[in-house]
């Protein structure tokens, strides 16, 4: 018989058990750790155990007086965390969720299979030598490294993720309209991992100039690729590839995942699929039983 869940609000939450239990479950994800969502979600709660055997966390806010569970920039996935999180476990935490919250958006994560619809997260397993690795690359990504070891880039470590970020930022921005506040979450996550030594700010420079920089995570499990951006002149260049295949090198042989932290867009799917080609799907479920006509403003 399946134990009950129990709706267990910030407060009540155990940090020491739930921590732990994140860290020692094979699908348990950075973006789960207590300090994580307390950075990223405005609110979250969570679904529980007793004895916090699976957990799950629920990121909410409210508007219009009315609560509903939404994913957090930079959360990718969340759901039920645990030693092997059943089908019908996942079932009945999404109906408790659909019961609580009228409305909801969430991305459960790969150990939940059979729910939702599939989203794309590509993922490179770090158990090989660097030689090894780049036998498996395309021509194309071989011919963009020849090209770019002839173009004099510096692969670099950085203790200070501010320039990338804002690099990252500024590209961002002129894609969508970004507010202030992304930038500020994203500081204070990277403030908040760098004390805990656990923040990767690697760069490629031409002489002085950035050309392109990453800024990771790294868990005992996983490091994740939470920002990336290149210059015009770095593109060119092809110092995004060269960054990418140094930072590779830099790891290869140290058993943890690389996690490429998406992509369903084409473009960075493409780039992505250069240097790997393993995908590990995660799931995405939407409901709406707001009343009308506030159904119209969130369909």
């Amino acid at each position: 018989m399946q134990e009950a869940f129990q709706l267990l609000r910030r407060e009540e939450i155990d940090n020491e058990r739930w921590d732990q239990r994140v860290r020692d479950s094979a699908n348990g994800l950075m973006y789960a750790q207590t300090t994580y969502l307390d950075c990223m979600a405005e609110n979250w709660h969570a679904l529980a155990d007793r004895d916090y055997k699976v957990i799950c966390a629920l990121p909410w806010k409210r508007k219009f007086g009315i609560s509903y569970i939404y994913p957090p920039p930079y959360v990718q996935q969340l759901g039920l965390i645990g030693d092997h999180p059943t089908s019908l476990q996942t079932e009945q935490v999404l109906a408790m969720m659909k019961k609580m919250f009228r409305y909801g958006e969430y991305y459960f994560n790969f150990g939940n299979t059979g729910i939702g619809e599939s989203r794309t997260n590509f993922i490179l397993r770090l158990n090989q030598d660097h030689s090894a690795l780049q036998a498996t690359y395309p021509a194309d990504l071989r011919y963009d490294l020849k090209k770019a070891a002839s173009n004099k880039l510096s692969y670099q470590r950085s203790q200070d993720h501010t320039e990338a970020v804002g690099l990252y930022y500024e590209s961002l921005s002129q894609k969508k309209n970004t507010g202030s506040g992304l930038l500020a979450k994203l500081l204070t996550l990277f403030n908040i991992y760098t004390a805990k030594g656990q923040v990767l700010v690697r760069e490629v420079r031409r002489q002085s100039s950035m050309l392109s920089a990453v800024v990771c995570i790294r868990d005992e499990k996983r490091i994740y690729l939470l920002v990336s951006a290149t210059t015009t002149e770095g593109r060119k260049l092809k110092a995004n590839h060269y960054l990418m295949d140094q930072l590779l090198k830099e790891f290869s042989g140290s058993g943890l995942v690389f996690d490429f932290v998406g992509s369903d867009l084409e473009g960075v799917a493409h780039f992505y699929r250069n240097f790997t080609s393993k995908v590990e799907p995660y799931f995405h479920v939407k409901w709406n039983r707001l009343p009308f006509p506030l159904r119209l403003l969130k369909s």
